[in-house]
């Protein structure tokens, strides 16, 4: 997002646009739904990314997630990406790799092709993981070690439907 604003910025100041107005324009920005969408709860804070997913912008999901200042633990929830033909494999064991290297304390990956990702960071074993087949398993899994002060990054491809998810740990 901060790219984009730099963007915007250097749009408005090419045109001649007032500082007042591109101020006004970016304070009054609201994301699309599901596109790092923050949610306050009772216990913290959700983070919904959830739109939709790729390698590139997963991992800018979690740079962002990584810089991002936190009270408790860094959880993040990642669903598969999908429609990455014969890529999908490495780009998972890369998602692996890259949430290794982060500031992440725990991830929980969701379906069939985050199983990669999964196997790729208990191996390097710098982050807490699981890998879950079952929704109700990983929520209640989530539900159970959630603690006050703790950020959840969800993201994943918008067919895992990871919406249900948020709306698990937040009932």
């Amino acid at each position: 997002m901060a790219k984009n604003a730099l963007a915007a910025v250097a749009i408005g100041k090419t045109f001649a646009v007032n500082d007042n107005d591109i101020i006004e324009a970016l304070d009054s920005f609201v994301p699309v739904n599901q596109r790092f969408t923050i949610i306050q709860t009772d216990w913290g804070r959700i983070i919904n990314d959830a739109y939709n997913a790729n390698p590139d912008s997963t991992k800018a999901a979690i740079d962002t997630f990584s810089k991002m200042a936190v009270k408790g633990r860094r959880l993040f929830v990642f669903g598969d990406m999908f429609e990455l033909g014969n890529l999908t494999e490495v780009s998972h064991t890369e998602i692996g790799q890259i949430i290794s290297d982060s500031s992440i304390d725990i991830v929980f990956n969701y379906g069939p092709m985050s199983k990669a990702t999964h196997e790729t960071v208990k191996r390097i074993g710098s982050v807490k993981t699981g890998h879950f087949l079952d929704k109700n398993e990983l929520i209640d899994s989530i539900k159970m070690i959630i603690k006050p002060g703790d950020t959840v990054l969800i993201k994943g491809s918008r067919g895992n439907r990871l919406e249900d998810i948020i709306e698990g740990i937040t009932n």
